[in-house]
């Protein structure tokens, strides 16, 4: 089953185009933004995407892990709880229904400096503890949800940690691996991280391929067996 995620705003007949000339069958939207924020686009981009029929909407939320020296209140930067409750919060807010909340796992860790912002902790163990309170309430929000990475970022950010996959927890993996094949293969053959024995869903291939031109919208390429 083909679909596609996106941050940008998106129109109707944007949304008609992905569906009829790509097959697309679900869409994964941006949720929350790594600055911190609730993605201005999320609910426009949500009543479209149902405009054009879409009934399998998902969203992604890109956490702002470390906190910012300058507060503003609009700004999550370092909460995990407020991160998943500010975005939740503008979803019931406008009466909006979601299925998953994938928690983007990505981005270079390290010590921030003058030339470079990092995403995350150099210390694995503040990284994932800033995982588990994101779950924790998601948890207690009965919000359905799982996790997106890479290997090279899963491996970066957490040191493999193999816990979310296991038999108690079994969270779901959407992995990405721009191979351009729409299957698991890559996977069960060479690509396995993080404890999974069975993914999810693939995104396969980025904003750069030669789908752009389809529809001419920046999107990323997806595919799950059902």
């Amino acid at each position: 089953m083909e679909g596609i995620d996106l941050f940008a705003l998106t129109t109707l007949d944007d949304f008609n185009c992905l569906k009829e000339k790509l097959s697309a069958k679900f869409v994964i939207i941006r949720g929350g933004r790594s600055v911190g924020l609730v993605d201005s686009n999320l609910i426009k981009n949500i009543k479209n995407a149902r405009g054009a029929g879409f009934e399998d909407v998902d969203i992604y939320i890109f956490p702002c892990v470390k906190p910012k020296l300058i507060k503003n209140k609009n700004v999550t930067c370092g909460n995990a709880s407020e991160t998943i409750t500010s975005v939740l919060n503008e979803l019931n807010c406008n009466n909006v229904k979601i299925g998953r909340v994938w928690l983007d796992i990505e981005g270079e860790p390290g010590e921030n400096n003058k030339n470079q912002t990092y995403y995350w902790y150099e210390d694995k163990e503040k990284n994932i503890e800033f995982i588990d309170g994101m779950i924790t309430t998601l948890n207690k929000n009965n919000q359905l949800f799982g996790i997106y990475a890479s290997k090279y970022f899963w491996t970066k950010i957490t040191g493999n940690e193999q816990k979310y996959s296991s038999s108690t927890k079994n969270i779901p993996l959407w992995y990405a691996h721009y191979d351009g094949i729409n299957n698991f293969n890559d996977f069960y053959s060479k690509y396995s991280f993080g404890g999974w024995n069975k993914p999810f869903m693939k995104q396969y291939s980025d904003e750069n391929s030669e789908k752009q031109k389809i529809c001419n919208l920046s999107v990323d390429y997806n595919w799950r067996p059902f």
